[in-house]
């Protein structure tokens, strides 16, 4: 029985922050009063009015720039978490202020600002799944704040966060080297139990070795070894590590249904493990959809989010824009939850030593196969079930299948 862990995540106070215009007050982040100027404010002299020659000025505000907007932000370190293969609660909380007009956006990113995630005060993690894996190792976490140049400005102040799960070691996705978890011999073995029946006889009554007694005892020993055998089986098949056919396909199909089954001459330790990789495999994420399609085709492959700089590129950041390829990125209402992927068949082993038409001959005495493609190449179904399994509800993959480039080896100049 494993018991849930709650660990709560060390965030930095806002002192060592990055502070991008944002100042730091009682321990509350803000924004700083450098960045939040009073209301604008001109002079002039209004002829023939209170503020007429010699009297005085009138102020006035210039309504024109009261409707600007400036925006800071502040981002922390990374944060080190622990892993968890089995995720029952976790939550991000903070305290927040905030005046009319102001707002503020938090969020947190799992590769050191390489991508980020929208947090929700009280809400689950961004990228979490209840009751399932949770494999990020580090955080980072970013608050933007928003405010009109009035003198106000919103406040932030005490970020928390917790998971609550338990971890699985990475040895537990290999199956143990027996199938069976009762005791090594002797224990169960037919001499261990003829010694348990031996010892419950009262002492003195049939002697110190009765030949006829000792055989009855042999074969009932032989009986209550049989039992535990079979007790120590059955344990065995109540568990995906330790379950074998036809008990781990019935699993398999209790996980899952028609959806995973044994594939052709498939060991039971390779379903075993492909059933467990499948409970404990990361969902609804891009990574996740990465690792799925690799595990269909051995190929990783080609994920674009038209709204992420690192895949479009952007003005003087990202490996992509004008001059240096990549992809057009967008930001229009219609592309929010949309990706585009592009997945590659693998290439097939395709049998040695096999000719063509016209190429070579078969028949007694010679030797030769034939050679089928199509069962080297998983089927394009395989691939979009992948791809659905791990996608997020209510998102759009548009993916495109194509075959890989063949590869050669080095050219030798003529």
């Amino acid at each position: 029985m494993r018991t849930y862990n709650t660990q709560t995540v060390a965030v930095p106070p806002f002192q060592l922050w990055t502070l991008n215009g944002c100042a730091v007050n009682n321990g509350a982040l803000q924004i700083s009063p450098s960045f939040v100027p009073s209301s604008p404010i001109a002079y002039a002299s209004g002829y023939r009015n209170i503020g007429g020659y010699g009297k005085g000025y009138l102020s006035y505000t210039d309504l024109a720039l009261l409707g600007t907007t400036i925006q800071v932000s502040a981002d922390s370190t990374d944060v080190a978490i622990n892993p968890v293969t089995m995720t029952a609660i976790g939550q991000l909380l903070w305290s927040v202020q905030l005046p009319a007009l102001c707002t503020v956006t938090g969020y947190c990113s799992y590769d050191s600002g390489a991508t980020w995630h929208v947090m929700r005060n009280g809400s689950w993690w961004p990228g979490m799944v209840r009751n399932g894996a949770f494999a990020y190792s580090k955080v980072r976490f970013r608050f933007v704040m928003t405010s009109p140049q009035q003198g106000v400005t919103p406040t932030v102040s005490g970020l928390q966060g917790y998971i609550t799960g338990f971890s699985l070691a990475q040895n537990a996705y290999s199956l143990p080297s027996s199938i069976v978890q009762c005791p090594p011999a002797p224990t169960g073995t037919q001499d261990d139990m003829f010694a348990r029946l031996h010892a419950a006889l009262p002492r003195g009554w049939f002697g110190d070795n009765p030949p006829n007694v000792s055989a009855l005892q042999m074969g009932s020993a032989q009986a209550w070894a049989q039992v535990y055998s079979e007790i120590c089986a059955l344990h065995a098949q109540t568990r995906l590590q330790t379950a074998t056919a036809p008990m781990l396909d019935i699993a398999a199909w209790d996980f899952y249904g028609p959806n995973l089954t044994r594939n052709p001459g498939e060991t039971d330790s390779a379903l075993s493990f492909r059933i467990r990789q499948r409970v404990f495999s990361q969902v609804v994420t891009r990574s996740a959809i990465k690792t799925a399609v690799g595990a269909v085709t051995g190929t990783d492959p080609d994920i674009i989010e038209t709204t992420r700089p690192a895949d479009c590129g952007s003005y003087r950041a990202g490996g992509a824009g004008y001059t240096a390829g990549g992809h057009y990125g967008t930001t229009v209402a219609q592309t929010p939850y949309q990706a585009f992927v592009t997945v590659y068949r693998p290439q097939p082993a395709y049998t040695g030593l096999v000719g063509g038409y016209r190429s070579g001959m078969i028949g007694y005495s010679d030797t030769g196969a034939y050679a089928d493609i199509n069962q080297t190449i998983p089927q394009d179904g395989a691939i979009y079930d992948a791809i659905n399994r791990v996608r997020p509800e209510g998102s759009t993959i548009w993916t495109r299948i194509l075959n890989a480039p063949l590869t050669y080896g080095p050219v030798v100049p003529l």
